[in-house]
């Protein structure tokens, strides 16, 4: 489906929404501002480079997912510091309060997604990619739609795959986050009525 709507910007104040909806949100650029894979591949390449042609290899044979896990091994995840985005935090936490359902679900591995949540303290299911199932696009909504059935949500994301979720009709709310020029130029194209907190 394609709309042409306005993109409404709205600052970094996060609204709230029915008790009776979920809230599933992304990990990286949204809940954190860094990108974790790019992180992990900054570290490895720096003090692992031996490692770096196995990863690729491992990229190629067995899956981003894989390559994902073992990046995550590899790094000393305990002394990364991962910065927050205490806007939308604040907003999940009375979202908790209020009794909404929160999910984490994220392509990262469970290596980082598990302490992240613990941290952000908030969420009442994390879903994350396997070394086999890299939960990224349509693989997302689907893991989405399994835990959720039919009831309603909100996704908040900040990348081009996340469109597949924010089409799907049960998701009432298109929270964008931080998102990239081109994804800021489509979204009117492809959402209706899509928040944008820059």
């Amino acid at each position: 489906m394609c709309f042409k709507n306005s993109v409404k910007a709205v600052g970094t104040s996060f609204p709230l929404v029915p008790a009776s909806w979920a809230v599933a949100v992304d990990l990286d650029g949204t809940l954190i501002e860094e990108e974790s894979h790019r992180v992990l591949w900054r570290y490895v390449t720096t003090h692992r480079p031996g490692s770096v042609l196995g990863i690729l290899k491992m990229w190629v044979r067995e899956g981003p997912s894989a390559a994902k896990e073992e990046m995550a091994r590899l790094c000393p995840l305990e002394g990364f510091s991962w910065t927050m985005e205490n806007c939308l935090l604040e907003t999940l936490q009375k979202l908790k309060e209020g009794g909404t359902p929160l999910i984490l679900i994220t392509g990262a591995p469970a290596a980082l997604a598990q302490p992240l949540a613990k941290r952000a303290g908030v969420f009442t299911h994390v879903l994350h990619s396997t070394r086999q199932h890299n939960l990224v696009g349509r693989a997302k909504l689907k893991a989405l739609r399994a835990l959720l059935g039919d009831l309603p949500f909100v996704y908040v994301g900040n990348s081009l795959k996340d469109l597949f979720v924010w089409q799907d009709p049960q998701c009432r709310q298109a929270w964008i986050v931080r998102p990239s020029y081109c994804l800021k130029k489509l979204a009117p194209f492809f959402l209706q009525s899509p928040l944008i907190f820059p």
